[in-house]
């Protein structure tokens, strides 16, 4: 959120502090595509989450660099990336996604939002490629 709020800041165009954390305009994330699949090398691993004071640990998806997913926003990633397990339509995916109890309470924006995350982050890559 900082990033975004200094990349639109302009009043001070010439202060140092603002020249320093003026930052392009990220691209615009690439569509999906018709077909998507969770990436490979996804495994499964625990993840920390908060839960009031403290942290508890809870199911998730590790890539091989040791980043640790446990939602995309309120959708749980385990159970999200498991309806991506082979090539699939993001459609497809989306309505065997809330065959899981965990996303089925969830509302289908929220479950459509966390696959253009999971796509958007690299957790769900074009099939075949």
């Amino acid at each position: 959120m900082a990033a975004d709020f200094y990349r639109r800041e302009r009043r001070f165009p010439d202060a140092a502090f603002w020249r320093a954390r003026h930052t392009p305009e990220p691209p615009p994330p690439e569509p999906l595509p018709a077909r998507v699949q969770r990436r490979p090398d996804a495994v499964a691993a625990l993840g920390l989450v908060p839960q009031g004071d403290h942290l508890a640990e809870a199911p998730g998806v590790a890539r091989p660099d040791g980043e640790v997913v446990t939602h995309f926003g309120r959708v749980p990633a385990a159970a999200l990336l498991a309806a991506f397990a082979s090539p699939v339509d993001p459609a497809a995916g989306a309505a065997a996604a809330a065959r899981d109890p965990s996303i089925y309470v969830l509302p289908p924006r929220l479950v459509h939002a966390a696959i253009e995350a999971a796509w958007r982050d690299g957790w769900l890559v074009r099939a075949g490629g």
